[in-house]
């Protein structure tokens, strides 16, 4: 019954992952009730389970989109 966070430990804005993915894009205001942050929390799985990330976030996305 235990939850665990997945992910790097490293925060990306929404801004450097548009940048990744390429493109053009617009900048908005931020909506009422926007996180302005998001970064999951990743100590407890590498704690209790010994998990780390194995993948870097960019690679992996200039991957996923190369079909790789």
């Amino acid at each position: 019954g235990e939850v665990f966070n997945v992910g790097t430990g490293t925060n990306y804005s929404v801004l450097e992952l548009a940048k990744v993915l390429g493109g053009k894009y617009t900048h908005i205001d931020p909506r009422p009730g926007e996180a302005r942050h998001t970064l999951a929390d990743n100590n407890k799985i590498r704690t209790l389970l010994g998990w780390a990330p194995t993948v870097n976030f960019e690679e992996w996305i200039k991957e996923t989109i190369n079909g790789n």
